[in-house]
């Protein structure tokens, strides 16, 4: 199981890799007796500096807004009774079901927020599907 770190753990994780990049290439090969461990080194701490970059920028992507996260609390509360899409449909009607503040917060939220939300459900959907 893959523990899951927060945007802190990650920042601090990412600082911490690049000073020991930095004082690898301060070293030099030399350091490391032959050119090849040196290479290694280098180019294993410029891979997982440039992934723990997208895990931040990950973390960010999938960190919710208020609006985003009332919409998402709504859809799956009311999962049990409609289907997915017919959900999404119920928040632009007019006459929607859904209370005014829900209706507000979708109204809300921008194209990119939407997509957001609608990945964050779809990922908790089929999680509650397969259990």
């Amino acid at each position: 199981m893959m523990t899951e770190f927060s945007k802190k753990e990650l920042e601090a994780l990412l600082k911490d890799t690049e000073e020991h990049l930095a004082e690898t290439k301060r070293s030099g090969p030399g350091y490391y007796g032959i050119r090849e461990r040196y290479d290694y080194a280098v180019e294993a701490d410029e891979r997982y500096i440039e992934k723990l970059k997208k895990q931040i920028a990950d973390y960010d992507l999938n960190t919710l807004n208020e609006n985003q996260q009332v919409v998402l609390d709504w859809l799956k509360k009311n999962a049990e009774w409609g289907t997915p899409t017919g959900l999404i449909y119920e928040l632009t009607k007019r006459n929607s079901m859904a209370a005014e503040y829900i209706i507000t917060a979708h109204d809300q939220l921008n194209k990119l927020e939407q997509f957001q939300v609608l990945a964050a459900f779809a990922e908790w959907g089929m999680k509650e599907v397969a259990e």
